[in-house]
């Protein structure tokens, strides 16, 4: 648990913990624990934990700042900033390498359906002399190229800023391809 120091009624330090407590009082033994009472004759009181608020972890970020006392209790509080412009870039790519890796995990598993190793080893069958291979091998190109074209029209709209960053592949399922074998 995190504590705050607190004198005469001013915030000193957040964080605090008990070790720092020990630290700065090198002359004093406090024993093996530290009850509220006697913590708050330090100065130190808990800190109660708060909800995260919501916010676009593409676009913004939560950092905690000093806690507040309601009349009861210290309660951790929380601001949200916006991601300066290399960070918001540094998450864009994240995003995009995640969807990626999704979306490759999709195919593969779409594949896998028919009996395919993943989705690359099925479209070496759209050459087959076997028509049943040749169809599936065929239909696995079509998905696997529809799939990569929405996905690099969604990433350069977003390079574009003509639109916003998801973070999840599940948030872009009404624009891409539905995978089936039909």
């Amino acid at each position: 648990m995190n504590y705050v120091k607190v004198i005469d009624g001013i915030l000193q330090e957040y964080p605090y913990t008990k070790e720092m407590l020990i630290r700065d009082n090198p002359n004093t033994s406090f024993g093996a624990s530290l009850s509220p009472e006697s913590l708050a004759s330090w100065g130190l009181y808990a800190v109660y934990p708060s909800p995260y608020p919501e916010f676009n972890t593409l676009t913004h970020k939560r950092t905690e700042t000093n806690p507040v006392f309601d009349g009861e209790k210290w309660v951790q509080q929380w601001s949200i900033e916006v991601l300066s412009t290399e960070e918001n870039a540094a998450k864009i790519s994240e995003a995009k390498e995640r969807i990626g890796i999704q979306a490759q995990q999709r195919l593969d598993n779409f594949a896998k359906t028919r009996g395919y190793d993943n989705i690359v080893t099925a479209c070496t069958y759209a050459s087959s002399q076997n028509t049943t291979y040749q169809t599936e091998g065929q239909r696995c190109v079509d998905l696997r190229d529809a799939v990569w074209a929405a996905l690099s029209t969604i990433f350069a709209a977003v390079d574009a800023k003509q639109r916003e960053m998801v973070s999840n592949i599940h948030e872009l399922d009404a624009e891409l391809p539905e995978l089936t074998w039909d």
